[in-house]
């Protein structure tokens, strides 16, 4: 286990927007969310999965994006603030793994990112770090990606449910059942388009064993290895 500063925070931005090919959200508010903790006294770590008890939880937390109308933007204005990330993204992350939780009884031992892309492993790092535990070194795609049914976890036989859902207007969503997986992602979409645009989802709750086989590993330290060669260049 170790812990990144924000030069590291830096090049993993930069090494995950060119490995998820400019998709998984955007470098500069995945460095406001880590500043946000380190700021308030969090540190930023990251571990393998060997690293973690075999039985503890881990939850995939993600932002998750549908686009909106000008009409809905009027609608949701002053409770939605676009140019603050905190309240955009961890503060929502912070509510849907709480939400989550509280639902199944357990609190997790690590958090994991569902794809690579500077936003979305920032994201659960800085949300983990609130909470003082860790990042997993893994994701669960390999890439960015365009639904959050595309998923190494789908492969591997693990559900999508239950899932939290946190808007940043404060609505907290618990998804128990659907159809399917591509189902659950239609839901969530629908949800974060009514939120103004975007929603935070804390979901795939499962043993740190299971996630052995069902994440793509070093994934977050490959990205901040590439940033780190592009910085030193």
């Amino acid at each position: 286990m170790r812990s990144l500063n924000l030069e590291e925070i830096d090049d993993l931005c930069v090494g995950a927007s060119i490995l998820g090919g400019g998709g998984g959200g955007e470098a500069s508010w995945g460095r406001a969310l880590a500043l946000h903790a380190v700021e308030r006294g969090r540190e930023l770590r990251l571990a393998d999965l060997p690293e973690l008890p075999v039985d503890g939880t881990v939850f995939i937390v993600s932002a998750v994006g549908g686009g909106t109308s000008e009409e809905t933007l009027r609608s949701l204005a002053p409770s939605l603030d676009l140019e603050d990330p905190v309240k955009l993204y961890l503060e929502p992350a912070g509510a849907a793994v709480s939400g989550l939780s509280a639902f199944l009884g357990v609190a997790p031992v690590a958090l994991l990112p569902a794809e690579v892309g500077a936003g979305n492993m920032v994201l659960p790092l800085a949300g983990a770090a609130l909470l003082g535990i860790p990042l997993v070194d893994a994701d669960a795609c390999g890439r960015a990606k365009p639904e959050i049914s595309v998923s190494t976890t789908r492969l591997a036989g693990l559900s999508i449910l239950p899932l939290a859902l946190s808007t940043p207007i404060g609505d907290l969503s618990l998804l128990l059942e659907a159809r399917d997986e591509d189902r659950a992602e239609e839901l969530v979409r629908k949800m974060a388009v009514m939120a103004g645009g975007g929603c935070v989802v804390a979901r795939c709750p499962a043993p740190v064993r299971a996630y052995r086989s069902a994440s793509v590993p070093g994934t977050v330290s490959l990205a901040q290895r590439l940033g780190r060669a592009v910085r030193s260049a």
